[in-house]
């Protein structure tokens, strides 16, 4: 998570973009994606997509990154 002394302000709500709404896309596809990853797809820096990522978290764009993971290979059944 971001720290509190992020220089974003979290209060505004800026509007979504066509490059925040792919950079989204790639990450729900991946949530491991690499910055260098979803810039080659995205077509900006790797530091661009960083700066925009964590202005999504911080405006509560993106809420979380998750993992799911397959119960029954921990002994559960599903």
């Amino acid at each position: 998570m971001l720290s509190s002394k992020t220089k974003y302000d979290c209060k505004s709500k800026d509007k979504i973009d066509a490059i925040d709404l792919e950079i989204v896309r790639c990450l729900s596809r991946d949530c491991r994606a690499s910055y260098r990853d979803i810039s080659t797809v995205v077509s900006i820096t790797p530091n661009a997509i960083k700066e925009r990522i964590n202005k999504l978290v911080c405006n509560g764009i993106i809420q979380s990154f998750i993992v799911n993971v397959n119960p029954g290979l921990f002994g559960y059944e599903k």
